[in-house]
């Protein structure tokens, strides 16, 4: 289990916390405080599709969101449970999004490795790099899971694919993680402006097994995708 007492301060704050006065909205800014398998899983899903940023007027608190496909727009109703919140979900573009203000929720994302500009150096604090929860919520957000089929002399073989892209910090630990758990070998490939690690056969089938057990907190589309995956090849890779 995770440390508790891994949350910054407010005394450390760099932001003008101005929040908590002005809040219009409920919120609360405790969540982080006490890490569990439901706050862990979050903070892999904030890395993955959460943002911060702060306005112009730097007298204001930071703002966190977070962007899911539309069609988990009902999954988003669990992040406002999960920080009490009272917000608004909107829908923009085919997107469906959550964002509040909090100088407080900003500090402890950050302290782990969550940091506003991400996209090209975000990695976990170390404390984290290791937790399952954690990598099924990067997962969810940036990852994929499924299926491909190769054409053999002999027919179609279809196999399991588990594939992340996030920055080379983060796939660079996804890799130990993999190494650690399924003894995976591989290695972190450049596509694009990103960087992806992926797996496919009996290593993802194992992946997807310890990633996403029975009863696990997930977005409903991917635990579906998992449990059809883990039917599907399971009588192939359990010994």
């Amino acid at each position: 289990m995770m440390p508790t007492d891994v949350m910054p301060t407010q005394a450390g704050s760099k932001w003008k916390n101005h929040s908590a006065k002005c809040r219009r909205y409920s919120l609360d800014e405790s969540t982080f405080d006490v890490l569990n398998d439901e706050t862990l899983y979050f903070l892999g899903l904030y890395m993955a599709d959460g943002n911060i940023y702060q306005y112009k007027n730097r007298s204001a608190s930071p703002v966190i969101s977070l962007s899911l496909d539309e069609k988990d727009k009902m999954f988003l109703e669990s992040v406002k449970k999960m920080f009490s919140s009272s917000h608004k979900i909107h829908l923009h573009n085919g997107a469906a999004y959550l964002s509040f203000s909090s100088s407080k929720i900003a500090d402890a994302l950050i302290a782990l490795g969550i940091t506003p500009r991400k996209s090209k150096s975000c990695k976990f604090d170390d404390a984290l790099r290791p937790n399952l929860h954690v990598w099924r919520g990067v997962i969810d957000g940036d990852g994929w899971i499924g299926t491909k089929t190769d054409k053999r002399s002999y027919g179609a073989y279809e196999y399991p694919y588990l594939e992340l892209n996030g920055s080379e910090a983060l796939c660079k630990q996804f890799l130990k993680f993999l190494h650690k758990t399924t003894s995976f070998t591989g290695n972190v490939q450049k596509k694009q402006r990103t960087h992806r690690v992926s797996t496919c056969g009996r290593k993802a089938f194992t992946a997807i097994q310890i990633l996403y057990p029975n009863g696990c907190f997930s977005i409903p589309r991917k635990r579906r995708a998992a449990k059809l995956i883990l039917e599907k090849f399971g009588e192939k890779y359990v010994q």
